[in-house]
């Protein structure tokens, strides 16, 4: 038994560096606030996890975990998972330009008028990221070229909506954050 379980430890300790060296962790982090002369104030608050594992040179997939809060009269919280697979299109110099597919879940809960949304769909984005050294990288994602289908669900108001198109993400132009390559 105790063979054993010191086999497995050192299989663990030869395989987990050789898996790591091809992970990243990266995400983007915001804040915003809003004091009209007149008017409700808004605040707001996302932050934005990603963890990934590089397949090959041009290829890696990964899942992207995601919070938000939002206080503008009304409490919305909303909580959201999107498994991706990103592919590098070319590169020139330190830019690497992706395309980056993915697949969400997000739930939205109003606090004050106690309504819940359920979001799914399928969508692609362009992804701009800038390796500031072998480690580090800038990474932009171009929200506002989006192409995507969405269904948003709300059970308490008997609503359903389903949305196909090129837009926007929330009316984001981009959202920039930094990854650390291991």
């Amino acid at each position: 038994m105790k063979k054993s379980l010191l086999a497995l430890l050192f299989a663990v300790a030869l395989v987990v560096p050789a898996v790591a060296e091809n992970m990243w962790v990266g995400g983007s982090l915001g804040f915003n606030t809003t004091s009209p002369k007149e008017g409700d104030s808004r605040s707001s608050f996302s932050i934005q996890p990603e963890f990934g594992y590089n397949l090959n040179e041009k290829m890696g997939l990964g899942i992207d975990l995601g919070y938000g809060y939002d206080k503008a009269g009304d409490t919305i919280t909303t909580i959201s998972v999107s498994p991706f697979i990103r592919y590098e299109m070319f590169k020139i110099g330190d830019f690497s330009f992706l395309a980056k597919g993915s697949i969400f879940y997000s739930s939205e809960k109003h606090d004050d008028a106690d309504i819940k949304y359920t979001s799914y769909g399928i969508g692609i984005v362009p992804v701009v990221t800038y390796s500031i050294n072998e480690r580090w990288s800038i990474d932009a994602t171009l929200d506002f070229a989006s192409i995507s289908f969405e269904n948003r669900k709300c059970d308490d108001l008997n609503m359903e909506d389903n949305t196909f198109g090129i837009r926007g993400n929330n009316g984001n132009l981009a959202s920039i954050g930094f990854s650390y390559h291991f």
